[in-house]
Formats: structure tokens, C-alpha cells, sequence
């Protein structure tokens, strides 16, 4: 018989473990079920049959983000998939698109966009898979995927250096 869970269930694959610790706690206290991979073989391992939504780094040891996104999109498991890099850049943005994130966030981030992403991609079907049939247009290219937006939200950013120092 399948379990049945209530909360949504969403997988961070982050190789550092203080960015993965703060996000999945601050997701935990919104209500979210969340698991941790410090790689994309990893997060393969855990079984990404049971999560809700991907939220994955770019560069991780082994496979990267893209090509963890790039692999679900080709066995056409309908993950909606948000990226996660500090190495932001129009070619990452363009390859982020195609393996079918629904958006891009640059380090630092806030994570309250990234927890408002989360909402809109579990609306539903038309909410995550309308983003993904379209190849994520939709929601990727708003003004927040854009570096120079994050820029000069930066003084707002979540920072898991300033969370972690007094821990």
C-alpha cells in the first residue's frame, strides 16, 4: 500500500552541507518534508520517484544539476526542477532551461523566492507541469532569473554564512 504524506516532499541536492542545512530547515518550518543529497548520484540513490519538487545546485561532484535535470526530463519524470548556482551566467541560464528548470536562483539567494516558487510549482498540474511543457519560459525568465536582480535584492538575501556563525 503507498504511504500517504500530507506534506510535500522536496529533494536539495547541495554539496555544501551548511546551504543544504539552512534551506531544508527553513522549508521544514513552512511545512515541507524535505531530504538532503550532497550529489546528483545521491539523490538518484534516494529514489526521486517519492519527492514533489527538485531544488538542485549546479555545480556538485559527479553529475551536475543540469545533467541530474537533464536526465529526469529524458525519462520523462515530471519533477519540476529549480537550479541553484553561484556561477550564473546566459549559457548556464539557456542549458538550466532547456533540462527543464522552472527557475534559476543565484547564491545568495532568498529564500522566500525560492519558497514562493515552491507554491506556485505545487499549485498543481497547471502549476509545475505548464511551466515544464513550455519548457519553463513561463517562470524562468521573470525578473528574478536575471543576476543584475538578485544584485539589488542582495541586501535581503538569505546567507547561510550569517545563520550558521553563531551555530
Amino acid at each position: 500500500m503507498p504511504e500517504k504524506r500530507s506534506a510535500k516532499r522536496v529533494i536539495i541536492v547541495e554539496d555544501q552541507k551548511a546551504t543544504a542545512w539552512a534551506l531544508a530547515e527553513s522549508l521544514t518550518e513552512d511545512g515541507y518534508e524535505t531530504l538532503t543529497a550532497g550529489s546528483s548520484e545521491e539523490a538518484l540513490e534516494l529514489g526521486l520517484e517519492h519527492c514533489d519538487v527538485l531544488i538542485t545546485d549546479l555545480r556538485l561532484p559527479g553529475m551536475s544539476g543540469i545533467e541530474l535535470m537533464s536526465r529526469l526530463k529524458k525519462a520523462r519524470r515530471a519533477l519540476p526542477s529549480i537550479l541553484i548556482t553561484a556561477y550564473s551566467s546566459p549559457d548556464v541560464l539557456a542549458s538550466a532551461k532547456r533540462a527543464g528548470a522552472i527557475r534559476c536562483f543565484s547564491k545568495p539567494f532568498n529564500v522566500e523566492d525560492i519558497k514562493e516558487c515552491l507554491k506556485r510549482a505545487l499549485k498543481g498540474p497547471r502549476g509545475a507541469s505548464g511551466a515544464r511543457s513550455s519548457g519553463g519560459s513561463g517562470n524562468f525568465s521573470n525578473r528574478h532569473s536575471s543576476r543584475r536582480a538578485c544584485v539589488k535584492r542582495s541586501r535581503n538575501v538569505f546567507s547561510t554564512r550569517d545563520r550558521t556563525k553563531g551555530a
